[in-house]
């Protein structure tokens, strides 16, 4: 059963079971990975230095992403069904899964660890469903609104 909320769109079911279940996957394969065992790193083959110019940027516009998502979001102080397209919003129609994706991709980016590569991979496919679950939600709850905003905005890669 949906998770229904006052003026708010369905969420999957197992949005947040499935979310939290697979970021603590990752860190765990990460961490195990890029420091002890080092079975799929392949950070030796691009400096360090390198690595750093890739993942620090990508770490903090995921960052960025996920807070001013959030806080675009729940600054909606009298809970009304309203389509939020401003902010982040504008850019791209996910940007809080988008940023979470972006956190730790510049995590696997900086130890260049295949295995936590592929967690990403599987948690952004999981993010896509849920995207797609939730849209459907809001096609309902806005209708011909929410498909003009389809139209203008991208689901994932954002754009001015």
């Amino acid at each position: 059963m949906p998770e229904k909320r006052e003026g708010w769109a369905a969420e999957h079911p197992s949005c947040d079971r499935i979310q939290n279940g697979m970021i603590y996957v990752f860190i765990g394969i990460w961490a195990l990975d890029s420091f002890i065992l080092n079975v799929t790193t392949l950070g030796t083959l691009v400096p360090t230095t390198t690595r750093l110019l890739a993942a620090v940027p990508l770490f903090f516009i995921g960052v960025y992403l996920v807070k001013s998502s959030h806080d675009t979001i729940f600054s909606d102080e009298d809970g009304g069904q309203i389509l939020v397209v401003t902010g982040v919003y504008r850019l791209c129609r996910h940007p809080m899964y988008l940023g979470v994706v972006a956190i730790l991709l510049s995590l696997c980016i900086y130890s260049f660890s295949i295995a936590s590569m592929l967690i990403v991979a599987g948690l952004f496919t999981f993010y896509n469903r849920f995207a797609t679950y939730e849209e459907k939600q809001l096609v309902e709850l806005f209708g011909d609104e929410y498909r003009e905003y389809q139209s203008r905005v991208s689901k994932w890669i954002p754009s001015p």
